[in-house]
């Protein structure tokens, strides 16, 4: 019954950071190369907090299969290109 009363696990928000995440890394990853090795720390953090809401604040959602992660892989694709022009252009700025 307990379980019944906790409010509904919401992915949306979650997807949204990491995505956030991974574009800060990616598109700025020529000006400042450290912050790959300082995000995996955010992370681990933030997958142990997420961890917990979902254990024991959130409602244990549905499990169902899917064979993808639905728009936000096309998200993630088109934040990967985009990062190449972004770091080619950061380099060339910054050469002599």
């Amino acid at each position: 019954m307990q379980e019944l009363e906790r409010d509904e696990a919401e992915l949306f928000d979650d997807y949204m950071e990491f995505v956030m995440t991974y574009g800060y890394i990616t598109l700025y990853a020529a000006a400042f190369p450290l912050s790959s090795a300082i995000t995996v720390i955010f992370i681990y953090m933030e997958l142990r907090s997420d961890l917990f809401k979902i254990d024991k604040l959130a409602r244990r959602m549905n499990s169902r299969k899917v064979h993808s992660i639905g728009v936000w892989e096309y998200v993630l694709m088109a934040m990967s290109y985009f990062s190449i022009f972004t770091n080619i252009w950061l380099a060339f700025v910054a050469s002599d």
